[in-house]
């Protein structure tokens, strides 16, 4: 494929990609969650990176791209991970690669269709600049959304019963097999159903990208059908995600 091909390849990507509704987006905030969990697969800490508009971009391709700015500007290819935001529902790291001037300055030079000015990068070293891109690691990612914490108000509305409520309810939990904290908190407090809905989704996105190999001219999935499968799945959970969200 040449580069016009792989250009207008990627303006039908871009096009594709900015029709979408999906609520990932450059992260607010980098915070000490992020950062451990960069580390944990061998990320340096993220670090704001600006996104500059640049001829030599190209969406979908960004390796080509900064390959091609090198030789028009000079510099390097940096690779690592581009950190992006389910805000309060979930993190996605996905392999990048950014320009270095050559004063070592980062940029990004690839194109965003939510028109983002920034991004969180986490550079990782383990990549070197000859590195094949086509060898890339699949997207990692984290849940951040953690339920309430019920058990300060488990504990008042325990502390709350007279001698005989204490000991209804206590005979009441040892009948289910549970403690008298489990029972009230099953009664009083419904389970969020949020944490296993957004670990499914987290799943079948992680299984979906299993599907695909990069080439050189995108990627090639080895189960359509099945990726279709797993795409509608992903559609559905979503929806649920942000309805429990109150954001449809």
């Amino acid at each position: 494929m040449d580069m016009t091909e792989i250009r207008d390849r990627a303006a039908d990507l871009f096009a594709t990609e900015a029709c979408q509704n999906f609520p990932e987006t450059t992260p607010t905030a980098i915070t000490p969650e992020m950062i451990e969990w960069c580390q944990s697969f061998g990320a340096n800490s993220p670090q704001y990176v600006p996104v500059q508009q640049d001829p030599c971009g190209i969406y979908g391709f960004c390796n080509i791209g900064v390959t091609e700015k090198i030789r028009t500007d000079g510099g390097t290819i940096r690779f690592g991970w581009l950190i992006w935001e389910y805000p309060r529902v979930f993190l996605t790291a996905e392999f990048h690669s950014v320009w270095v001037s050559p004063a070592g300055d980062l940029t990004d030079i690839t194109p965003k269709p939510g028109r983002e000015t920034q991004i969180v990068f986490a550079p990782d070293a383990s990549y070197l600049p000859d590195f094949d891109f086509l060898k890339r690691p699949n997207n990692r990612r984290l849940r951040i959304y953690r339920a309430a914490d019920t058990r300060p108000l488990v504990g008042e509305t325990i502390a709350g019963f007279n001698a005989s409520q204490r000991a209804y309810e206590t005979r009441r939990a040892t009948k289910k097999g549970m403690t008298l904290e489990q029972w009230v908190a099953s009664r009083r407090f419904p389970i969020d159903p949020l944490p296993d809905l957004i670990d499914s989704f987290l799943c079948d996105a992680d299984k979906r990208d299993t599907l695909f190999t990069p080439t050189p001219i995108g990627a090639r999935c080895s189960r359509p059908h099945r990726a279709l499968q797993l795409g509608n799945s992903m559609a559905q959970k979503l929806r649920q995600i942000r309805a429990f969200l109150g954001e449809e």
